[in-house]
């Protein structure tokens, strides 16, 4: 048996053992697969992941007298020199790995008995969520053709569709969950994914609250360099006092007829896009569970649109996005025999209501977004006490690229448009 590993990540604090790799592939491919070797690769660019080590796992194997090969991906828990942040990751990592293990596969069998297609996320072949042993070993996606967005463009209509279409799938099979005896209270059922990381602890707390006010400080800096944002930056210094507290308020308080399981983190990095011979987007798959949590669905809707989408093309389009995610919802539902729990004017209303959650992810997803590598910030090394200084480097990046980087001007700017239009108090 041979094994090669190449150059760790500097915070990883676990390598994949024989043991797991074995037990993925024989999850795979049945226990008559025998495992000749491995080993793991990176493949992964600064800015493609945060909370977790991300790596190719190259498998050789025998099956039927046949020598094959077959690529995976793992992911294992990262070190980071900061308490919260280390909690949080850890978190994470643990909500992705029973949402794999628990929630996904009661899920699939709700749309599976009334006809529909399970959800497009990675099929899992392992997890173990043991002491400095966790690892998740997943289906590797390019091996059907799917490749990562750019995550540097705003995503078109082709794109954005079949994301919100997803989105209302995973939203609307957890309604049909709901209505199944011993499932009408899913917080007790997966009481995992009732935690988060905006109040974990109360280091996370305090992480939350320092990096939520520092965004607003950056975003600050920026318009006043521009200029002509007075309003928005009043609007932004109102809010930054109080800044956790709306937020927490925003994915904690649910409404019966909004209240789904969430992805959490649906943006463009968090997709996969397979293409048609013509080079159209003909499927996407939903990537990174990190951050489940059982929030209103509106919670989702901002979280992809402020972040994902120009702001021109969202403050435009809006309706029609909507309307595509309020008829895949209400498909699904229908096809379970249950009735929509709210109207598409309820829907809207809703969406506008958790505006505030919107611009705030995307005061920290957008510089991420439009950065070059050498330009985004590095989550994995903020220090004990570093989030004061974590923020100042983002704030001095930010400052030097809105002279040289025109996506980000494209993007940040239009952030702020509903506060000044009055569309959000």
């Amino acid at each position: 048996m041979s094994s090669t590993k190449e150059e760790e990540h500097v915070f990883s604090c676990y390598e994949i053992t024989e043991e797991c790799v074995k037990e993925a592939l024989e999850e795979d491919k049945g226990r008559s697969a025998k495992l000749l070797s491995w080993k793991t690769e990176n493949f992964t660019k600064k800015g493609d992941n945060y909370m977790t080590v991300v790596k190719s796992l190259k498998v050789k194997y025998k099956s039927d007298q046949r020598e094959n090969e077959k690529s995976y991906v793992t992911k294992t828990l990262g070190h980071n020199p900061m308490k919260a942040f280390r909690d949080i990751t850890k978190m994470g990592f643990h909500k992705e790995a029973q949402f794999y293990s628990e929630v996904a596969p009661a899920l699939n069998v709700q749309l599976t008995e009334v006809g529909q297609l399970p959800l497009r996320i990675p099929a899992c072949y392992y997890t173990s969520l043991e002491l400095k042993e966790e690892v998740i070993i997943l289906e590797d996606l390019r091996s059907r053709g799917f490749q990562m967005y750019d995550r540097r463009k705003e995503m078109d209509v082709a794109h954005i569709t079949l994301v919100l279409k997803e989105l209302a799938r995973l939203h609307a099979s957890s309604f049909l969950l709901r209505s199944n005896d011993g499932y009408e209270n899913l917080e007790e059922v997966y009481k995992f994914i009732t935690v988060d990381w905006i109040n974990l602890n109360d280091e996370s707390i305090k992480f939350s609250r320092e990096l939520f006010e520092g965004f607003i400080e950056n975003a600050v800096a920026i318009l006043n360099k521009v200029g002509k944002y007075k309003q928005a930056i009043d609007w932004l210094n109102k809010l930054k006092p109080n800044v956790h507290t709306k937020v927490e308020e925003q994915l904690m308080q649910k409404s019966p007829q909004f209240s789904v399981i969430c992805h959490g983190d649906c943006w463009n990095n968090n997709t996969l896009f397979r293409y048609n011979d013509k080079g159209h987007p003909a499927e996407v798959v939903l990537l990174d569970l990190q951050l489940t949590r059982i929030a209103s669905l509106a919670t989702d809707l901002n979280y992809l649109t402020f972040t994902s989408l120009e702001g021109l093309d969202r403050r435009k389009n809006i309706n029609s996005y909507l309307k595509t995610y309020y008829m895949t919802f209400q498909e699904i539902l229908e096809a379970g025999g249950l009735k929509m729990p709210f109207t598409y004017e309820e829907l809207l209303e809703e969406y506008k209501a958790k505006h505030v959650f919107g611009i705030m992810s995307a005061l920290e997803i957008v510089p991420l977004v439009v950065g070059e590598a050498s330009e985004v910030p590095d989550y994995g090394n903020i220090s004990e006490g570093g989030t004061d200084s974590f923020v100042q480097k983002q704030r001095d990046n930010m400052l030097q690229m809105f002279e040289k980087n025109p996506l980000l001007r494209q993007r940040f700017l239009p952030i702020f448009e509903d506060i000044i239009d009055g569309d959000i108090s």
